[in-house]
């Protein structure tokens, strides 16, 4: 039982939201083109969904590369996060690796007005998680390591781009905005935000000057 769907817009942005719009489950997962996941993913998350009566299920995943994987276990077991804000600080935490879109199981009710910004091309996956999550009463996270994030040097996040810092500052921007009110109650969010910001300014500052491609 599947349906494919032609877009005619580029972008993983339209992509997923023409997914979501489409979508006829009581539950979403996004899974980018290059990943895969366990076989019975879906079942094990919809147990852990149904059981704790949850609007997202958020589990471990592994990455592989050509030669090894390595499970990145943000779970050590099973978790329910006490409310969005809670996970929040988690998604802040970048290495924590829970605000991409991938990864979830996502109560579908809950993401029906939530679209993807599609003009954002960078850190996309966080500004929506930021958005959407404060739509979840029920969060919890999954210890089973069910998706396979294939690490690819040719993905559009790893190739030299001269417009890398501007399209990030477009992104922070959009964050900072979903995320005022909450910051302006809780400085320790805000502190998360502020840390969340100075990693990605890393990440173009890595970007830009020690790209191999950068002939300049």
């Amino acid at each position: 039982n599947v349906t494919v769907i032609k877009n005619s817009k580029s972008g993983v942005c339209s992509g997923r939201n023409l997914g979501v719009k489409n979508a006829k489950g009581d539950y979403i997962m996004f899974l980018d083109a290059d990943d895969w996941i366990e076989s019975n993913a879906c079942k094990i998350l919809l147990n852990h969904a149904v059981e704790a009566e949850a609007d997202c299920v958020i589990c471990n995943y592994s990455r592989d590369y050509s030669d090894h994987s390595e499970k990145m276990l943000h779970y050590i077991r099973d978790t329910m996060y006490s409310d969005w804000k809670d996970y929040l600080k988690d998604l802040l935490n970048v290495q924590a690796g829970v605000g991409f879109c991938w990864g979830k199981l996502i109560k579908a009710s809950t993401i029906e007005d939530v679209l993807l910004n599609e003009e954002l091309s960078l850190a996309e996956d966080a500004e929506y998680c930021a958005r959407a999550s404060q739509k979840w009463n029920v969060i919890v996270g999954d210890e089973h390591p069910l998706v396979h994030y294939v690490f690819n040097d040719q993905s559009a996040v790893r190739k030299f781009d001269t417009a890398y810092a501007d399209k990030f500052l477009l992104s922070m921007k959009a964050v900072e905005e979903d995320l005022k009110d909450v910051m302006a109650e809780d400085k320790n969010i805000e502190t998360l935000f502020y840390n969340f910001v100075s990693y990605h300014v890393l990440l173009i500052l890595v970007n830009y000057c020690a790209h191999p491609q950068n002939k300049d």
